[in-house]
């Protein structure tokens, strides 16, 4: 049987060494071993994506944003002084209009220590590692995650006082979610500047929801938490711009159906002043919990000063 490659930017046969191996391959050399060899399998990949043929439709792009943010707490105690949260997204491929990459979180609390010539105290902090596939279109995007989020004591042991038991929390959870195209951290930190003459009003507003789910259910998967299901509906509104300097809004929201199904909710709003740079934004800014009753780091009523820098 005789087996042709031809481009799809052409229309002519495709003489390429990787269409050729191709051919080579469906003529008979590639055997039952063959399909199932891993090292093989990875093989044809690399051959795949070195082909003219594929070359506009696979990229491994291994590019990264995410943002750093640390903010200082109005109202301070021995649990709430100063907060930090580090974000990352790598995208590892795209095949068209889909990006598959890595997301990675860590938040570190710290409370304050009274008495002692060290007020800093670090007692609690939060992990994860997820990937995530995305979809994006002209406006929008549609992705699905699987995250695994872990909750451990730093320097504390059974019986401290501060933290009487030792309560490690973790959990896997799939997620869907979507949003417009301008929420996403490559887009969102990277605005140019504005060219009105004065100041301009962009009245620009991003989403971004996502639904998580808790499960399987079992030590495995979940241990020492109440969340059944969460909903994530947050907001990112550019209400004023001046050449490089800009004044936005954000509200983050999040609603938990616990494990006894009660409706728990956290809300958050942000006033950020920021400087939009060449490869990334920074700004400093007054955040707020109005509400706050879910069980995890609940914040109500609480406000805080803040630096964040997003790239």
């Amino acid at each position: 049987m005789n087996v042709e490659v031809v481009s799809t930017e052409t229309g002519e046969p495709d003489t390429s060494v990787g269409a050729q191996y191709i051919v080579s391959l469906n003529e008979g050399i590639m055997s039952q071993f063959f399909l199932k060899s891993v090292p093989f399998g990875l093989l044809i990949l690399i051959v795949l994506l070195s082909s003219p043929a594929r070359a506009g439709n696979w990229e491994a792009l291994f590019t990264g944003n995410g943002d750093v943010m640390s903010y200082i707490y109005f109202h301070q105690d021995i649990f709430y002084f100063i907060d930090t949260d580090l974000s990352a997204n790598l995208e590892a491929f795209r095949y068209k209009k889909f990006f598959f990459g890595v997301d990675l979180f860590e938040e570190t609390n710290m409370g304050r220590k009274y008495h002692s010539n060290m007020v800093f105290d670090p007692n609690r902090g939060q992990w994860s590692f997820g990937i995530s596939g995305r979809i994006e279109l002209e406006k929008y995007f549609f992705e699905a995650q699987f995250h695994h989020d872990c909750f451990h004591h730093i320097g504390r042991w059974k019986g401290d006082i501060l933290m009487p038991d030792e309560y490690s929390v973790y959990w896997n959870t799939p997620r869907i979610g979507f949003g417009s195209l301008g929420y996403l951290p490559k887009y969102k930190y990277h605005q140019p500047e504005s060219n009105a003459a004065g100041i301009s009003w962009p009245k620009k507003l991003d989403y971004y929801v996502v639904a998580g789910f808790f499960a399987p259910r079992g030590a495995v998967w979940q241990k020492n938490h109440d969340y059944e299901f969460t909903m994530n509906i947050n907001l990112n509104f550019v209400l004023a711009r001046y050449k490089q300097l800009g004044f936005t809004i954000e509200s983050n929201n999040l609603w938990v159906i616990n494990t006894t199904h009660q409706l728990k909710r956290q809300h958050g709003l942000n006033f950020d002043f920021t400087i939009y740079g060449s490869h990334g934004t920074l700004m400093t800014y007054i955040g707020w919990w109005p509400y706050d009753n879910q069980s995890l780091r609940p914040r109500n009523g609480k406000t805080v000063f803040g630096m964040h820098i997003g790239f």
